[in-house]
């Protein structure tokens, strides 16, 4: 067996909302995890949220492409990101 060295992925994310300058509570707001550089790799999302930058939370349940939310007021001061962890060469 030969240890592979697994690459990094290259994510960027994109919101249903760029460009808004504001935005009503109950509005919904899609997050959209591009991945590139993993091809013929498999890997696992999670998305995580913050208020503070430095301690973040796994979404329960969040593991896909795309993050959907209806935001409230209590969103205000909250950031959102995806970790993408490569697992392993897709199995063929």
């Amino acid at each position: 067996v030969i240890d592979e060295e697994l690459p990094t992925p290259v994510v960027s994310v994109t919101s249903s909302l760029t460009g808004e300058t504001a935005v009503t509570v109950g509005t919904e707001m899609v997050l959209t995890l591009h991945v590139d550089g993993v091809e013929g790799y498999d890997y696992t999302i999670q998305w995580q949220q913050t208020t503070d930058g430095v301690t973040w939370t796994d979404l329960a349940g969040e593991t896909g492409h795309e993050l959907h939310i209806t935001l409230q007021l209590s969103h205000a001061g909250v950031y959102w990101r995806a970790v993408v962890q490569v697992t392993g060469p897709s199995a063929k």
